[in-house]
């Protein structure tokens, strides 16, 4: 049973090198982008939108602000100009003075929202253009890597059936082992022990381990879970 596991790693390594080629595949990184990118993107154009509202709307504040503060010191001077008394005169001209300070301070406070206003509608701008070249190369790149895996589905199906001849020699909960750390991304699976050492990772198994190892022929390295046998 154990020459039958390695053999079946020896095909199945054929068919990881495929699997490896598409996933580093130009086709699979560009479309993979574009996916990344158009998963975030409507989230992040809200976000813009948002903050460009919240910006018009402090703008519509501050203009309603800066007028009623232009009206108050319109006001005062006209006292001032009515008014004989020097002290009556003299708070309205104090009155209006805090005020124009109001005013050049809400000046520059508009300036500023006005300033980020602007670049937040650049950015939803350029966030927009960009969304509509990732939809180009979403809608491009997924072509390409679909006719790529068509040009591979031939050689993967026959070493998928050689896989599946190989297996039937080999025990159901030892094949189920082997398909699951497959699925975990773990290759290669099986190694030969190396003394009393997994040949992979180099911990040292106990005396009960070796033990299994020699009855059952394979074990599991408790370190890197490569599954470890001996040859009869």
């Amino acid at each position: 049973m154990i020459e039958k596991l390695i053999k079946y790693q020896e095909i199945d390594e054929k068919l990881r090198a495929i699997e490896q080629e598409l996933i580093h595949s130009e086709e699979r990184s560009k479309l993979g982008q574009a996916m990344k990118f158009l998963d975030t993107a409507p989230e992040k154009l809200e976000k813009i939108d948002t903050r460009a509202g919240e910006l018009y709307s402090i703008v519509g504040e501050f203009t309603t602000k800066y007028k009623e503060l232009e009206d108050n010191i319109s006001e005062y001077n006209g006292n001032i100009e009515k008014s004989e008394e020097i002290e009556v005169i003299n708070f309205y001209k104090k009155s209006a003075s805090k005020l124009y300070e109001q005013i050049k301070d809400l000046k520059n406070n508009i300036n500023n929202i006005l300033e980020e206003l602007a670049e937040v509608n650049d950015s939803f701008d350029k966030m927009k253009n960009q969304t509509i070249l990732m939809q180009r190369q979403y809608k491009e790149f997924k072509q390409k890597y679909s006719d790529l895996k068509v040009t591979k589905e031939d050689q993967m199906k026959k070493i998928e059936a050689d896989l599946l001849k190989v297996s039937k020699g080999i025990s159901v909960t030892l094949m189920e082992k082997y398909k699951q750390k497959r699925q975990d991304k773990m290759f290669p699976i099986l190694y030969e022990v190396n003394g009393k050492r997994c040949s992979q990772c180099g911990m040292e198994f106990s005396l009960s381990e070796l033990s299994n190892l020699s009855n059952e022929k394979v074990i599991e390295c408790e370190n890197c879970r490569r599954l470890i046998y001996t040859k009869e």
